[in-house]
């Protein structure tokens, strides 16, 4: 098993900036290592190797998200096998790990938007219980780099639900902040969703959906002031809508509609929308218009499974890992001039 193993394996590559990243691990490396490059041409560059972390190789990288300039990276080290991250920042252009330094983070990503990032945190445990206390009222801060965390703006909290969780991400221009509430107390599995137009300077979020049951609602991208939304609701397959913030007790508007196949995934990059329909457990992927209109199918070595297609929307290729039972995981690139894909 080992020697089938080991070989190398990489992630599909993603575009911030000028800049290129992606993971590898050698074969049995026991973490991925990222990697930065710059464009196409060149040469791979070690960014983080979580192996080095600690000496005996219990601190992992947990949450990684770079600026949308590409010119920094919040990332979060998981010490000693725990939930709780602690977060950093590192400079791509010079691999300096800046001074920013934040405790108790759990659940978590970082939304970039201008000079910092939106991430979710704790009150500070009760000393000597830090592994064993509950965790209650999450609260969503905004952390401008090169301060301290105790300067950080309280940008959400909920004082009424102490189980919920609440993140909050940015859209791919960063002009939205977008607020996810999931209830883990309930056992519901959907969310609610909640927008803050930052090129206003709003401070309150406004609601998009406010009640949490079993439906899911993932904000894919923005289309000017409205959002593309993939969700569940009254369809269990899987549906992509469009929503107006100025008309919110209209009908929301059908971009792609359920289909007998499952949908799986939808990634907005290069003005295009990449659908991932599962069929008799096998990935087909779709290329439509921004207002659902089919352009192409990306033909794909045979039936397996595709994942990826992260980018921007000046983007002019999209990168993603097919594998199947007998093809090894392995990237390819896909052009959108020319609609091929090929082995990158």
């Amino acid at each position: 098993l080992e020697q089938l193993y080991n070989f190398p394996k990489f992630t599909p590559a993603f575009r911030k900036g000028e800049y290129l990243f992606f993971t590898k691990n050698d074969g049995l490396q026991n973490q991925n290592v990222v990697y930065a490059q710059k464009g196409m041409e060149g040469a791979p560059e070690v960014l983080l190797d979580p192996n080095k972390f600690s000496g005996d190789g219990t601190s992992r990288l947990g949450a990684f998200n770079v600026s949308e300039d590409g010119r920094y990276a919040a990332y979060g080290v998981s010490v000693g096998g725990s939930d709780w991250q602690e977060g950093h920042v590192i400079e791509i252009a010079t691999r300096k790990v800046l001074s920013d330094d934040l405790k108790w983070i759990k659940f978590n990503g970082f939304g970039w938007a201008g000079n910092g990032f939106f991430y979710s945190r704790f009150d500070a445990p009760e000393p000597g219980h830090e592994l064993s206390s509950k965790n209650e009222f999450q609260k969503v801060y905004y952390h401008v780099l090169g301060t301290e965390q105790a300067a950080d703006e309280l940008i959400y909290e909920d004082k009424q639900n102490a189980q919920r969780f609440q993140s909050v991400a940015t859209t791919n221009d960063e002009r939205f902040a977008i607020l996810t509430v999931s209830d883990r107390g309930k056992g519901k599995r959907g969310n609610a969703l909640y927008f803050r137009d930052l090129s206003k300077k709003e401070k309150a979020f406004t609601p998009i959906v406010t009640e949490i049951g079993d439906d899911y609602y993932v904000v894919v991208d923005n289309v000017g002031d409205k959002f593309l939304i993939a969700t569940d609701h009254e369809a269990p397959k899987g549906k992509l809508m469009l929503y107006d913030p100025a008309n919110p007790n209209a009908a929301w508007k059908v971009v792609l509609p359920e289909k007998a196949d499952s949908l799986d995934n939808v990634e907005s990059l290069g003005g295009k929308l990449f659908a991932t329909y599962l069929k008799d457990v096998a990935s087909h992927v779709y290329v439509y218009s921004v207002t659902g209109q089919l352009e192409n199918e990306i033909d794909l070595p045979g039936a397996g499974t595709a994942t990826g297609f992260r980018g921007n929307r000046g983007d002019k290729d999209a990168f993603f890992l097919y594998t199947s039972f007998n093809y090894p995981p392995s990237v390819f690139r896909y052009d959108l001039a020319t609609k091929k894909a090929s082995p990158y």
